[in-house]
């Protein structure tokens, strides 16, 4: 508490270069979200470090967080939305890939949770951080062929039911009476429908009352494409 009163101290009485405001003050007192704020600012180009960094965020809110799961995955939410803020669209100090397998990882392990939602890291990154849907569409195209998520079924429908939800939104986006002859191209460039009869199939493969039913819901998805574009 002390040098952190000092070091207050210091930083009122004059102005620091970017450097030394790192390297004397946001690393040492793990000030994680400053430390992004200045590899933003300095254009530092460290992705490596910057997962780094972001895992420190990760574990600082969930060590503060309480059991409820709203709770946990809100707050997870809330302090990403703040950061996406800034740090988007850099590539470099908002990784989106590494974000939302983190996010993802997080929600499956309390997908049990009656207030869970599968829409919830969709919801953040295109909702909160103004993410477009055809981003989110690449993200999560590199997130279906990783060894994490295709290691087993719990987790195959895991990430397949935020595809959905992905989809989904991005359709009724392109759907909407708002929607621009533009948003429609960019649905229909993405080629979605072949994404989902690729999808139906990994789910027919699958198996389960839980995979029929996402398979069905892919289906009656893909019914509604033509009015989309």
């Amino acid at each position: 508490a002390e040098a952190r009163h000092v070091a207050v101290m210091d930083l009122d009485r004059q102005l620091y270069s970017i450097s030394d405001l790192y390297n004397r003050y946001a690393k040492p007192f793990e000030l994680w979200d400053s430390c992004l704020a200045i590899f933003r600012c300095s254009n530092h180009n460290d992705p490596a470090l910057a997962r780094q960094t972001w895992a420190r965020v990760f574990e600082d809110q969930l060590r503060h967080a309480t059991p409820s799961s709203t709770r946990v995955l809100g707050g997870l939410a809330e302090r990403v939305a703040a950061l996406g803020h800034i740090l988007f669209p850099s590539q470099v100090v908002f990784p989106l890939v590494f974000l939302c397998d983190a996010l993802e990882r997080e929600g499956a392990q309390r997908r049990h949770d009656q207030d869970f939602s599968p829409s919830w890291v969709i919801d953040l990154m295109h909702g909160e951080v103004h993410v477009p849907f055809g981003v989110l569409f690449d993200v999560y195209g590199e997130l279906m062929v990783d060894p994490h998520w295709q290691s087993n079924t719990t987790r195959q429908l895991h990430i397949l039911a935020a595809v959905y939800e992905l989809f989904e939104q991005w359709v009724d986006e392109a759907s909407s009476p708002h929607a621009t002859a533009y948003d429609r191209r960019q649905l229909a460039r993405r080629n979605i429908g072949d994404a989902i009869t690729a999808n139906v199939v990994l789910l027919d493969g699958v198996g389960g009352p839980h995979a029929r039913d996402l398979a069905l819901r892919f289906k009656a998805l893909s019914r509604r494409l033509p009015s989309a574009f």
